[in-house]
């Protein structure tokens, strides 16, 4: 996180990034760990849609359903990260940059591409999720699929606070 807030410290002096710097950024940044930082980096950099899958119980004949599991994702282990090494804490971060408007969730959408998803269902921590509990008569599995992406203002945001990150990193 240190080298993100001197990135921003410097590009408010550099003509290139001023206009861009938004007086929220420095608020944001305090809010944000340093994993949270990995995934909006991973996201920026690779300009990737990236896939979730929420497990739901569908309940009886009428198909009703509750979430199980939200927001699964192989983050913690693409990305390795640090204090959040679980896929059961992934959808806490996600939950706070979505909060903060700096990616957003389309619950209501998915990918065309189903490959993604099937890196998911065949991951053993999804598995494993999956045998913790037996389901009663009448209730199945659904599977949600779904994705994230970065918001303009997390672009913008990512821009700036990664601009001179290379140069602090090598100073640190």
């Amino acid at each position: 996180m240190v080298s993100s807030l001197l990135s921003l410290l410097c590009a408010t002096f550099d003509e290139n990034y001023q206009s861009k710097v938004h007086p929220s950024f420095v608020v944001i940044l305090k809010q944000l760990s340093d994993d949270e930082l990995r995934i909006l980096r991973h996201v920026f950099d690779s300009s990737c849609l990236v896939p979730l899958i929420t497990l739901q119980v569908k309940v009886g004949a009428s198909g009703g359903r509750t979430d199980f599991f939200r927001h699964f994702s192989c983050l913690h282990k693409e990305l390795g990260l640090a204090s959040y090494n679980r896929a059961s804490d992934v959808p806490v971060l996600l939950d706070n940059l979505s909060r903060l408007k700096l990616i957003e969730i389309h619950e209501d959408r998915r990918m065309t591409d189903d490959e993604p998803y099937a890196k998911i269902l065949a991951d053993a921590d999804f598995a494993a999720i999956k045998d913790r509990v037996k389901l009663d008569d009448g209730m199945e599995w659904n599977i949600r699929k779904m994705f994230f992406d970065m918001t303009d203002f997390g672009a913008q945001f990512c821009k700036v606070c990664f601009a001179y990150s290379e140069i602090v990193d090598k100073t640190e």
